[in-house]
Order: C-alpha cells, then sequence, then structure tokens
C-alpha cells in the first residue's frame, strides 16, 4: 500500500482484484484503492485468486487498452 501510495497521482493505475479471492479478501483490495486518490479497484466477478484472467479476459482487456490509451504513445 505504501508503494502505491508514493507513485505520483500522474501515474495511472488499473486494481483488479480476483471476486471471488478465497486469499485474498476484496477488502484488503478497497483498502489499496483507497491509498491513492484518482484510483479505481475492478472486482472481476467469479474470479478466484489469480483467475482474473481466465474468468474474465475481455474485461480485463479492455480495462489494460483503457489505461494504455490514457498513457498515449511514447
Amino acid at each position: 500500500r505504501e508503494c502505491l501510495a508514493a507513485l505520483p497521482e500522474s501515474v495511472p493505475v488499473v486494481l483488479l482484484h480476483a471476486g471471488d479471492d478465497a486469499l485474498i479478501p476484496v477488502a484488503h483490495g478497497r483498502r489499496l484503492a483507497a491509498a491513492r486518490p484518482g484510483q479505481e479497484l475492478h472486482v472481476i466477478a467469479g474470479a478466484s485468486h489469480g483467475g482474473c484472467l481466465h474468468t474474465e479476459w475481455s474485461q480485463v482487456e479492455r480495462l489494460l487498452r483503457g489505461l494504455l490509451e490514457s498513457i498515449g504513445p511514447r
């Protein structure tokens, strides 16, 4: 949480959390999201721990594309 809070606000962040994660509760993701203004937590419904890509690839892809578009070409 401290590392994330230390990033400049100009650095975009996408937070993903598995909705059915039995190892790390979604509440931990919410606290992480609250540690830095301007970031959103995206909970992938039905995903287990480490399963966001397998459960909802299209949603993850959309979020990552949005992140890359917000950064723009370098």
